[in-house]
């Protein structure tokens, strides 16, 4: 089986706190798998704004490659210049036709900012995510922006059959009754096997031990070579994995050798990526 040769790693609950504060020995097991010859890759779910929001240590972004991928893969962000740019976007037309269609309660994210369409919808969401709500602009039309990340639905009315066509899914948002619009097919594995050909000429993960916890992560650690779900995991993302963890990630990396590893011959098929 190949040697290893990447490591990608999710972000909340698997390298940090609620705060973006590293866990206990990450930051200097990281560097023990650089220093072992593995690249590291980050990939969040988390967009732009709360990416940037969480004001990570430069000590630990500087282990991590300059692009990373967030919003679960659908946003490269160069970590030198602090600019973001959509992998994938959704039609321009999803905005219009929610509009339309009569829904006045939405949370755009337009060209890597957030668009609230009324006061209560942005504070809605600010109030979610910790932010400041002067940060949320509010504009009824959401208009005046080139790409859309993704669209919060806070209406608790169903979406109509057929109003997005296939470019578009909709899942739950955080347990609640809102529902997020993000391009069809998202996915953190996707993602990472795009990044990892176009930078070294991978054409799969055979060479890649991925970390994560959360249903998001689920499909990453199906497809890695090893998948490793952290301590207190959720149940999709620990079914999918090769190794669970039970104590702290910093001691895992800190005892880290690849002949201790759980390897899986080929990837397992994961027919539904959503999450």
């Amino acid at each position: 089986m190949p040697d290893l040769a990447f490591a990608a790693f999710d972000l909340d609950g698997t390298l940090v706190d609620e705060r973006g504060v590293p866990l206990p020995g990450t930051i200097e097991g990281l560097a023990r798998l650089r220093d072992r010859g593995l690249a590291l890759l980050l990939v969040t779910g988390r967009s732009t704004v709360l990416f940037e929001a969480l004001g990570l240590p430069e000590h630990l972004l500087e282990l991590f490659g300059p692009r990373l991928l967030l919003d679960n893969g659908n946003v490269e962000y160069d970590r030198a210049t602090a600019r973001a740019a959509y992998r994938r976007a959704l039609p321009r037309e999803v905005v219009p036709a929610l509009l339309a269609a009569g829904f006045t309660e939405l949370v755009a994210e337009l060209d890597h900012r957030y668009v609230a369409t009324s006061r209560r919808a942005s504070t809605w969401f600010a109030m979610a995510h910790r932010l400041p709500r002067s940060s949320i602009e509010v504009d009824p039309q959401l208009g005046g922006r080139a790409q859309v990340g993704s669209v919060l639905v806070l209406d608790r009315v169903p979406l109509p059959d057929g109003l997005l066509g296939g470019a578009v899914e909709a899942i739950p948002f955080a347990g609640t009754a809102a529902k997020l619009l993000r391009p069809a097919g998202t996915c953190k594995t996707a993602a990472v096997t795009a990044l990892l050909a176009e930078q070294a000429g991978e054409a799969d993960l055979k060479r890649v031990i991925a970390f994560g916890d959360g249903r998001n992560d689920r499909c990453l650690l199906a497809s890695a070579a090893v998948g490793v779900a952290v301590a207190d995991s959720h149940a999709d993302a620990a079914a999918r994995a090769t190794m669970r963890l039970s104590g702290p990630i910093g001691d895992f990396l800190a005892a880290f050798h690849p002949d201790t590893l759980v390897r899986r011959d080929r990837p397992d098929v994961v027919e539904d990526c959503a999450h």
